[in-house]
């Protein structure tokens, strides 16, 4: 169910395609309404795989450690500093994959963005740092 605004201006709430098509809204303003839709549910879908691997809390942790480790030489981090920023610099590319996803989701209205094959895999070194957070 969608609302959509017909050529007078009333509103039409909860209403159908069907029933929109039948008080006279048209074809472009009921595509413009499914593809809001449409982009509403894929990013949900993205956002949620994306918290399923790391809250909000964990990536801010990330972020802050990245930045503490980062502010050392390389010469002196320690080894699980390397791996956390590496696994870190894998996380970032993941995002940024599942962003590319998500956009190309939004525009294949044919895809089916449930599956999970449609989204890219974690890299198991940001999922394990990740984890640690």
């Amino acid at each position: 169910m969608f609302d959509f605004k017909t050529p007078n201006g009333a509103i039409l709430r909860n209403a159908t395609v069907e029933a929109a098509r039948t008080n006279g809204v048209s074809e472009d303003e009921i595509a413009v309404v499914l593809k809001a839709e449409r982009k509403r549910l894929v990013s949900e879908e993205c956002r949620r795989r994306i918290y399923a691997h790391a809250s909000a809390e964990a990536q801010t942790n990330m972020g802050l450690a990245v930045g503490v480790i980062g502010a050392k030489t390389a010469s002196n981090r320690t080894d699980a500093e390397v791996a956390i920023l590496a696994g870190a610099t894998a996380a970032l590319g993941w995002v940024q994959a599942m962003r590319a996803a998500n956009a190309a989701l939004i525009e294949n209205a044919e895809a089916d963005f449930l599956d999970d094959a449609a989204w890219p895999e974690i890299p198991a070194e940001a999922a394990q740092v990740a984890a640690s957070f």
